[in-house]
């Protein structure tokens, strides 16, 4: 989870890309980073049909091309920047604990 947390706040994981990594740790933890994976939940759910960077190379160019101005427009939604923070305690939850 450190790791996926701190390639998002680096710039090297999107948004999309992020939430769906964070979700493989939603079973079994304490219930103060489970609320902050939440949103997370939302994110996955509103864009699970979005190709994340490793899929695309299987994607027609064409079809890529509108899908990629869709995984544009839900992080402006869901605003990338903004998830930041949440991601920032995360990390900082995650940390205390080991």
């Amino acid at each position: 989870m450190l790791t996926v947390a701190r390639q998002f706040l680096g710039g090297d994981l999107g948004l999309i890309e992020t939430a769906r990594e964070l979700l493989k740790f939603r079973d079994g933890v304490e219930p103060d980073i489970g609320t902050l994976l939440d949103i997370f939940v939302s994110i996955r759910s509103e864009t699970d049909a979005l190709p994340i960077p490793t899929e695309q190379a299987l994607w027609n160019s064409q079809a890529l091309e509108a899908e990629r101005r869709k995984i544009a427009a839900a992080e402006l939604r869901w605003g990338a920047e903004q998830m930041k923070p949440q991601v920032s305690s995360l990390n900082y939850l995650k940390a205390l604990r080991n």
